[in-house]
């Protein structure tokens, strides 16, 4: 069997500070500290693989990683969120969240085809998520209130994703994903802009300069959702699209005509990460011509 181990470090050195008096007031105004902020980040990675049987590859990787607040989380002074409508204040007390991460995977592979299944976790504390908070009150008309960042405990993600890549023969081709995730808050509650169990493949047939193929797009219902950053369930869809290609070489350019039906049943969906419940393109007949040097 053949063995394989890899091990990563880094550090990072962060420095933040605010660069002007009016940006001082304003943090001021909050309570927030305007002292300069150094921030040392650590990151540390273990991936290893074996080959367990002539068609068979484990693998595995374990981490830890650290990520500081974004300048909006620090210092953002009643920014306005459409997605959920409230104005937002940064905290400057806010910690680095720490994630502790993990995926192992197992792999079969012949010629021409390929299986791969892969789990994945990771556990992230000083969780950082906006928090309503009624001491103040709204800058922008309209708006439902105010939010402050702060620490919101730990957070867990867990999921799996398989895949197949299959050469059938020298003309055809068939690929498709399986993608899951599930997440929670130590609440309990789900965690916000987790996408559905979903699922996408394609079959491809190319022959000299001629090309076809046929996709589809499967989307499982999304109903845990996180009602407090305004999210809304989003129901399941599928989706066809077909896609055509030909290629045309002009001495040292190559000319490429392309043209394609998306959501040829026109599906009216939208997927869980859109904002504001909008729907996506229905159906939609393209052309184009592509001249490469």
């Amino acid at each position: 069997s053949i063995h394989t181990v890899n091990i990563s470090a880094r550090l990072d050195g962060v420095q933040s500070m605010l660069a002007s008096e009016e940006a001082k007031d304003h943090i001021s105004i909050t309570g927030g500290n305007t002292d300069s902020r150094f921030d040392l980040l650590k990151n540390l990675s273990v991936s290893a693989s074996r080959k367990i049987h002539t068609d068979w590859t484990l693998s595995a990787n374990a981490g830890y990683a650290e990520r500081m607040p974004t300048a909006s989380e620090m210092y953002g002074f009643y920014l306005y969120n459409a997605f959920d409508g409230f104005d937002y204040i940064g905290n400057t007390g806010l910690k680095t969240e720490n994630a502790f991460n993990a995926e192992a995977s197992l792999a079969w592979q012949k010629p021409g085809i390929r299986l791969q299944a892969t789990v994945f976790y990771s556990h992230i504390s000083h969780y950082i998520m906006g928090e309503v908070d009624t001491d103040y009150s709204t800058m922008t008309i309209g708006a439902k209130g105010v939010k402050v960042y702060r620490q919101q405990g730990w957070a867990q993600l867990g999921g799996t994703e398989a895949s197949v890549q299959w050469k059938m023969n020298s003309r055809l081709a068939l690929v498709n994903t399986l993608h899951f995730t599930l997440a929670r808050h130590e609440t309990g509650d789900p965690l916000p802009f987790i996408a559905p169990l979903k699922n996408i493949g394609s079959l491809r047939y190319a022959f000299n300069r001629f090309s076809a193929q046929a996709e589809y797009e499967a989307s499982a219902a999304q109903n845990r959702i996180n009602k407090n950053t305004g999210e809304m369930a989003t129901p399941g869809f599928v989706l066809a699209h077909a896609r055509l290609g030909y290629s045309i070489p002009l001495g040292k350019t190559q000319l490429g005509l392309q043209a394609g039906v998306e959501n040829i049943f026109d599906e009216a969906y939208r997927e869980h990460l859109d904002w504001g419940g909008i729907l996506r393109p229905g159906r939609n007949i393209y052309m184009q011509v592509k001249v490469s040097f």
